[in-house]
């Protein structure tokens, strides 16, 4: 029960303010279950017992970087998280935090240059180093750059493929990004829908098994995928953590909007995904992972001449990204 958990690690906080592991562990499952505030609310209840007197001090601010961006306060979260990396240039998760920060207020060519690392500077570093080449993957994504986020597809993300561990989740993102723009992405589905397939009983994370039932159902196995489903509700029908609760009310719903988008049913795609756009933080990952099921709403909308819900989703990216021409094209063109 992850609410739970994180309520403990909480509760320790209170009286072990500097307990750096809690803080972390904290961290993490507040981020996959969605819940920005927290993030930030715990960080600021424990920083008054830290100063850069203490051993971890950067760490923390790379944390407090990152919960701070999530909850849209992005100079703040710049200026810490890049004091952060000052103080340790081998955090990932403070270059991580600036990079949200680069890409949230469409700074794409400044986020090119940030994640400039090849697999050679990070050939120490553990697998979340996948996650910032596909941040940098996004930047060229949305400078056009197709090719170039391909290569770091094949060249970086895949390379962190082992027999125990597959990253379904960077992969799967990255690739849908990809044919949204109407790009052939081949065979690289298979590799992880196979893996998939083989998690489908465990429901540890929400964010994890939409990005397996996406993988499975790009990859045209669409029986196998509803059959994920299935096994969701199940699993949400007999137990009753927050885990449960989430998967019957938020990811069950979300799962069968893209199975219907990756059926070409995109008319139904739209009738699920539209109501469902603004209340997905429970699924897990940040803003901009989450995005991914919104750029799937706007495809499916799109496909099925839903003009009216393409206008006011573009309006909406308009606004948060108002140095990203591609969209201001793309609204004057249903004009």
């Amino acid at each position: 029960d992850l609410l739970k958990t994180c309520q403990v690690w909480e509760q320790l906080l209170s009286i072990a303010p500097r307990d750096i592991l809690a803080l972390k562990l904290h961290h993490t499952m507040a981020f996959y279950t969605g819940r920005s505030q927290v993030l930030l609310s715990v960080i600021r209840g424990v920083w008054a017992s830290w100063d850069r007197s203490v051993p971890g001090y950067s760490v923390v601010q790379g944390m407090y970087a990152y919960a701070l961006e999530e909850c849209g306060n992005y100079d703040e979260a710049e200026r810490t998280g890049r004091e952060a990396t000052m103080a340790n240039p081998e955090d990932l998760w403070a270059i991580h935090a600036v990079s949200h920060v680069l890409d949230m207020q469409g700074r794409y060519e400044e986020g090119v240059k940030w994640l400039d690392y090849s697999a050679e500077d990070w050939s120490d570093r553990n697998p979340f180093k996948a996650h910032l080449w596909w941040h940098a993957a996004i930047f060229h994504l949305s400078l056009d750059d197709v090719d170039k986020a391909i290569s770091i597809h094949d060249e970086l993300l895949r390379s962190i493929n082992t027999p125990s561990y597959v990253d379904v989740s960077n992969q799967s993102s990255l690739l849908k990004r990809v044919e949204i723009r109407g790009i052939n992405v081949g065979e690289r589905w298979q590799l992880l829908a196979d893996h998939a397939r083989t998690r489908t009983k465990d429901h540890i994370l929400t964010f994890r098994d939409v990005h397996f039932c996406l993988a499975m159902a790009a990859a045209g196995q669409l029986d196998e995928a509803r059959d994920f489903i299935k096994s969701m509700e199940e699993f949400s029908d007999v137990n009753h953590n927050w885990t449960a609760k989430v998967t019957k009310s938020t990811l069950i719903p979300l799962c069968k909007g893209i199975v219907a988008y990756e059926a070409n049913e995109y008319a139904a795609a739209c009738d699920i995904l539209w109501p469902l756009r603004n209340d997905l933080a429970p699924v897990g990952g940040s803003h901009t992972q989450r995005d991914l099921f919104r750029q799937i709403l706007e495809d499916a909308a799109s496909k099925c001449e839903r003009t009216n819900i393409s206008r006011h989703l573009l309006s909406e990216r308009i606004l948060q990204r108002p140095n990203d021409v591609n969209y201001r094209r793309l609204y004057e063109a249903l004009q």
